[in-house]
């Protein structure tokens, strides 16, 4: 990392950031979750190319266009950034709570909104592991494409890296999306996991798509603190000092 990362000021807002994750991730799933129902119609012939570049051109405009906290419209994420100090536990709770609401609402308009049929199909958006693809498996390629994603968000900070960060982000998720996506599902995100079972009422699978990305998330946190430990122990630092401080100079933009 070149700099590490600092959250953006309007971030020191935490329901404008709890809103923000909250839109981000219901954007993100039922955008990338429509695209899934629509490509389980014969007449459009929707594959795995036009999958995949609808999760990564969801992904580049919730992480470019809305405010953001550091949570990544992603619980994996969110987690990561606590675990390497650069938010705090209350606001990692606070995000995670939000992206899953977002992620609930998303679903449940999609089961409302789109043909029984298609919803069907697709398994009410379920992630499912492919027949050919133990649990073991599933669990390592799960874990590494939310391991790439944490990578690809890390050097996330002001809005003139936004633009960088979010076409970065999008091109991750698609690229994770057609390497794995015909054998997990590639989900990569516990909110989507955990919003399509509560939809469907159905758990198959459900523990792989909740612990495999969080595990994934923190090896490449651990990874990032090792490779960049001074600039882990500076966003520590400038969290700890953003969670404490009222002050006017809060809201000022960060420094290259």
């Amino acid at each position: 990392m070149t700099r590490p990362f600092r959250p953006d000021r309007n971030d020191a807002d935490p329901v404008a950031a709890a809103a923000s994750e909250a839109l981000g991730t219901f954007l993100l799933v039922f955008l990338a979750g429509g695209v899934l129902l629509q490509a389980r119609a014969p007449d459009l012939g929707l594959g795995l190319l036009e999958i995949a570049l609808a999760h990564g051109a969801a992904y580049a405009l919730v992480t470019g266009v809305l405010p953001r906290a550091g949570g990544g419209c992603n619980p994996a994420v969110t987690i990561a950034w606590s675990a390497l100090g650069w938010i705090s536990p209350v606001r990692a709770l606070v995000l995670v709570t939000a992206q899953c609401a977002g992620a609930v609402l998303a679903v449940v308009l999609m089961r409302a909104l789109f043909p029984g049929t298609l919803w069907d199909a697709a398994r009410g958006t379920r992630a499912v592991l492919s027949l050919d693809v133990s649990t073991v498996q599933g669990f390592v390629l799960e874990a590494i494409g939310a391991a790439t994603l944490v990578l690809a968000l890390a050097e996330a900070a002001s809005a003139r890296q936004r633009a960088a960060t979010a076409l970065r982000a999008g091109l991750t998720i698609a690229a994770v999306t057609l390497a794995i996506h015909p054998l997990t599902g590639a989900s990569l995100n516990p909110a989507r996991a955990l919003a399509a079972s509560l939809v469907t009422g159905v758990t198959d699978g459900l523990s792989l798509h909740l612990t495999a990305p969080v595990a994934g998330a923190l090896v490449m946190a651990l990874l990032l603190r090792m490779l960049t430990p001074r600039a882990g122990a500076a966003s520590s630092a400038q969290a700890a000092r953003t969670d404490a401080s009222s002050t006017p100079n809060d809201d000022a933009p960060p420094t290259p």
